[in-house]
């Protein structure tokens, strides 16, 4: 065979091989990139084990309110055991087990992402439920308040009195019930505030607090066995040269009976016997200690 022939031949053979090459090596490239997307796909795709982005968001407010209210309940700090009840407790409310949780954080473990994407949707629902809640707190507070006249309080030196002092009717009031008079002052205050009831059958009891502070709380417990006639309470300052004291926020919380703090009623000052007496029609009032009723007197004189 002519040698121009073996070499004629030789670059063909060449040229397939390089063509069968390239063949090759487009297949095994298309299906590299097959195995690729189908891994991807498998990673994006949500197995039905595992919580929707609304399920999760739901979950994940729940635990972040517990959280919150033990912290609050435990001064700041939450063990593991309590974290693990809170967790099981909230599982069981969503019918999800610590399997489910586990598939799903796994799942959101792979995909970043999504779960980056979740706490935005959780801040909102956060959000939205603390408005619902405040909204909600100042309705209910609203419906229980008792306190009928205005909100804001001047005390002055040219009133010529260093106290403030009310009389309202109580006996629409519930036995049991727990009063509370608050307010909040623009400065710190320095002197007593007193919250008490006349009961129906003669017999008085009253609470009071030295003043320390720019919020004004106290509260009284009524009688579970002995309703309430009239509720009565007087804010006093020391220092008239503190004058004029401005306040504001005025509220007469009546709460319902709770049993686990009923044991506070001890600590407040009982008076008067209970006896049979005539009924007297008593004008609900809002003035200086010179005008209260007789039997307030007596009592701001015991604490003055």
């Amino acid at each position: 065979m002519p040698m121009l022939e073996v070499m004629r031949r030789n670059r063909k053979t060449k040229r397939r091989n390089v063509n069968n090459y390239k063949s090759s090596s487009m297949r095994y490239f298309g299906l590299a990139v097959v195995v690729i997307m189908i891994l991807v796909s498998g990673c994006n795709r949500r197995p039905k084990s595992v919580l929707s982005d609304d399920e999760m968001v739901d979950l994940m407010v729940d635990m972040a309110v517990a959280e919150v209210y033990m912290q609050n309940r435990a001064g700041g700090y939450i063990s593991e055991v309590d974290k693990d009840a809170i967790t099981e407790k909230i599982l069981k409310q969503h019918g999800l087990t610590k399997a489910d949780l586990d598939s799903t954080l796994n799942w959101y473990g792979r995909n970043m992402d999504k779960y980056c994407n979740l706490y935005a949707k959780v801040d909102a629902e956060l959000a939205k439920r603390a408005k619902s809640v405040g909204s909600e707190q100042r309705k209910v507070e609203s419906e229980n308040d008792l306190w009928p006249y205005s909100r804001h309080l001047m005390l002055s030196s040219l009133s010529g009195s260093d106290n403030f002092n009310f009389s309202l009717d109580g006996s629409k009031l519930n036995r049991g019930d727990l009063l509370e008079w608050k307010m909040r002052g623009r400065h710190s205050l320095d002197g007593t505030v007193m919250l008490g009831v006349n009961y129906a059958d003669g017999g008085s009891g009253y609470i009071y607090h030295q003043l320390g502070g720019s919020n004004v709380v106290v509260s009284f417990q009524t009688d579970t066995a002995r309703q309430v006639r009239r509720v009565f309470g007087v804010l006093r300052l020391r220092d008239r040269m503190a004058m004029p004291a401005y306040l504001d926020s005025v509220q007469l919380q009546v709460l319902p009976l709770d049993t686990l703090n009923y044991y506070q009623i001890h600590s407040q000052t009982q008076i008067g016997r209970a006896q049979r007496h005539k009924k007297i029609e008593v004008k609900d009032t809002v003035e200086s200690v010179g005008s209260a009723p007789k039997e307030q007197r007596n009592i701001l004189k015991d604490i003055r």
